[in-house]
């Protein structure tokens, strides 16, 4: 599946995902999904599109004998891809796909890494885990065995802390409601995030960083555990934290590009900056947060006081 990157942003399929088809042989039905996502990223096309194409070709049995090998496996890259960019937006219809392969014998490693990735980035923990056992022959990214879904605030989105010296996750919420609130979406695998870090590290903007400063990385299906957890112990000021649901957030697909970097002023989203192409953007960062900062110590009848 192609996806559109602009400089300086880690591509998120190569980041985030090896693949989707396990053969490409699927151009046709991925190629469609592929435009549906550009054309109406907001309107959840391509899924309702993955909808229809299941009706038509499975009703609600994709084992059925009048079903062809090769058109199971489109319909299984495509459960695939709907849910990479749509995060567990289709789970149901990716198991339903994947258990026809496996009826048939269809399911080669591949196709078991794209539905782990599936239940991953619908943060359906155990799910994935159980995937896993069932499959021990496939290499997959490990799941923490322990996992604490805390209670959620509602209107606050949701994200996943590693616990550090335990194989755990925990859920948190962000108060993004509260003053100036600068969220950085990275990930320690992505050279133009880790870039950008070690800028935010450098005293000229570390002192313009707002009091709630989160870093949290996309919420796609390839997490990176070990990675972020020798991250979160090197650098603890700079923790990551996994979001939870994509939706929570409001934001287009693309503003999952890392590094990204979002203002929000008392729960409201008011600039956004992406990308780390050089030294230039930490101007860029710099002169957003001092204005910022002028902004917040003006006596602004809007501003949420502590």
């Amino acid at each position: 599946m192609p996806v559109r990157v602009r400089g300086a942003l880690c591509p998120l399929l190569s980041l985030l995902i090896a693949g989707c088809a396990s053969d490409g042989s699927a151009p046709d039905l991925l190629g469609r999904i592929e435009r549906l996502r550009i054309e109406r990223p907001e309107q959840e096309a391509a899924a309702l599109f993955l909808d229809k194409t299941l009706q038509r070709s499975c009703r609600s049995d994709c084992r059925q004998a009048s079903l062809d090998d090769r058109r199971l496996i489109e319909l299984a890259a495509a459960a695939a891809a709907v849910n990479f960019y749509h995060p567990g937006s289709r789970v149901d219809a990716h198991e339903m796909v994947f258990d026809a392969l496996v009826s048939r014998r269809l399911a080669g490693p591949l196709e078991v890494e794209d539905l782990h990735r599936t239940y991953v980035s619908a943060r359906r923990w155990q799910d994935a885990r159980r995937l896993a056992e069932r499959f021990p022959q496939v290499k997959l990214e490990s799941v923490p065995s322990e996992i604490y879904a805390g209670p959620e605030r509602p209107g606050s989105p949701s994200v996943w802390k590693i616990t550090p010296g335990q194989d755990a996750l925990r859920r948190e919420s962000l108060d993004l409601s509260r003053g100036s609130v600068l969220v950085v979406i990275s990930h320690p695998d992505c050279g133009f995030s880790r870039r950008a870090l070690e800028a935010l590290r450098e005293p000229t903007l570390l002192g313009l960083l707002p009091e709630r400063t989160h870093y949290v990385t996309p919420p796609f299906g390839r997490i990176g555990f070990e990675r972020i957890r020798r991250w979160n112990r090197d650098f603890p000021t700079q923790e990551h934290r996994i979001v939870d649901r994509y939706r929570d957030w409001g934001l287009t697909y693309q503003s999952w590009q890392t590094p990204t970097f979002l203002l929000f002023r008392s729960g409201v989203l008011v600039a956004t900056l992406q990308g780390w192409p050089g030294p230039e953007q930490a101007e860029k960062l710099r002169a957003l947060l001092d204005a910022e900062r002028v902004f917040q110590a003006r006596d602004d009848p809007l501003r949420e006081r502590n």
